[in-house]
């Protein structure tokens, strides 16, 4: 990985941060906003505004026109969606298009012109006195509703939202990024309109720019857009403190085929250094990050006391999670099994192979995330917003230089508080 492949912080004032990374690896340029919320329950209306928006705005009024623009921009497209990064509640937006220098003459203005669609998207939505169009707020309420309730249909998906209200009833980390249906029933067209307004006002705002493109020429015209506007002056914060509670076994039913085991262990991040910060990464990944990883071999392969079964980690909040598929029988040999790793890891039990495997993988990943401009724009915002200042081409030699020793000295910041089954009725 060349160490010039790094982003350009080029601008940074007014809550809007520009970030660029001109090269011609691609032959394309991909440019991502991120407009950045608290996670509340707001979030309803900001999953309204994000699929409203592809409703159609001022000069497209609807899917039809807008999907023929973009197709005569060359095929460019443009995307929304939420992200959800410790507490923060990451409202998206995703361009890609072609890089003008490949172009015809007559595809000159490209950059400007999809802009330019990208700002009446979100500012100029079809609707009037300071609402949407009556007809689609009610058709994306709908659709909305149907997505919410069909949670509880993808059992994994709902296990996992279960668990985090379970583990976090009290703190924002809770919600979903989507929202919530009871609040969903009450909500008006004004109001979402009012909350579109806020957004594009005061969430502060991060804009990524990859590709084939002049610097100063992109910045600028970056700086003209109207979404850019505004003090951004909504600045989300730390997440909430999570209080040291006694662990808590829970368990509920639903009818499941499979039951569902998850383990919430808080990471604690106090004064966490960038070593630690890798240092948690790799252990993660040697604990349920693969086929190599300690869960892996012991509960599922070795045991055969799990369908599957992996560990994440959410390195903004602090939660280390394991993840499992079981039957409900295997409930408390699995969870000891599980235990067992968690202590082995403390101790030092780790076997060379192992690590070995586990880092290598780290860094294959890291090496390949470079291939894709919105991966790589996502893990630089994710860096900065943990607050550490070594760059992304940095990241390989940082994880290859750990040995299992820095794993141990990490291990007392996580501790096991939350286990959560969801099982059948029958079971």
């Amino acid at each position: 990985m060349e160490s010039s492949f790094e982003f350009q912080t080029v601008h940074d004032s007014g809550g809007v941060r520009i970030h660029c990374l001109p090269t011609q690896k691609f032959k394309g340029v991909g440019v991502r906003y991120y407009f950045h919320n608290r996670l509340e329950p707001d979030a309803t209306e900001l999953s309204l505004i994000q699929s409203l928006a592809k409703r159609g705005c001022e000069g497209f009024p609807d899917l039809r026109s807008i999907t023929i623009h973009l197709e005569e921009l060359y095929g460019s497209s443009v995307g929304l969606n939420l992200s959800k990064i410790g507490e923060r509640n990451l409202f998206v937006g995703r361009l890609s298009f072609a890089a003008e220098r490949f172009l015809p003459p007559r595809g000159a203005g490209l950059t400007d012109r999809l802009l330019d669609f990208f700002d009446a998207l979100m500012t100029k939505p079809v609707g009037e006195a300071g609402e949407y169009r009556s007809e689609s707020f009610e058709q994306e309420r709908l659709n909305l509703r149907r997505q919410l309730e069909g949670l509880k249909d993808d059992k994994d998906g709902w296990a996992h939202e279960r668990f985090l209200q379970t583990m976090y009833p009290d703190e924002p980390y809770g919600i979903h990024e989507y929202g919530e249906l009871e609040r969903l029933s009450s909500l008006t067209n004004p109001q979402v309109r009012t909350r579109l307004d806020r957004l594009l006002t005061h969430a502060p705002l991060d804009i990524y720019a990859v590709g084939d493109f002049d610097v100063k020429a992109i910045t600028a015209r970056l700086l003209a857009g109207s979404c850019v506007q505004g003090p951004k002056d909504d600045e989300p914060g730390p997440p909430v403190a999570h209080p040291v509670r006694p662990e808590q076994i829970v368990i509920e039913e639903s009818e499941v085929e499979q039951a569902r085991l998850l383990i919430g262990c808080p990471v604690d991040l106090t004064d966490c250094t960038e070593k630690d910060y890798v240092a948690l990464h790799l252990y993660n990944t040697l604990l349920g990050g693969g086929m190599f990883s300690k869960l892996f071999r012991s509960v599922r392969e070795e045991a055969s006391l799990a369908y599957s079964v992996h560990s994440s980690l959410e390195s903004h909040k602090g939660l280390m999670m394991i993840s499992t598929g079981i039957d409900a029988e295997a409930f408390e040999p699995a969870l000891a099994l599980i235990r067992k790793q968690l202590e082995d890891m403390a101790a030092g039990r780790i076997g060379a192979d192992e690590f070995s495997a586990a880092r290598e993988t780290v860094v294959g990943r890291l090496r390949s995330v470079p291939d894709s401009p919105g991966a790589w724009s996502h893990q630089h915002l994710e860096r900065m917003l943990a607050g550490y200042s070594f760059a992304l081409g940095e990241l390989p030699s940082r994880f290859a230089a750990l040995e299992p020793a820095d794993l141990v000295a990490v291990a007392p910041r996580i501790r096991c508080e939350t286990i959560y089954l969801l099982r059948s009725p029958s079971a």
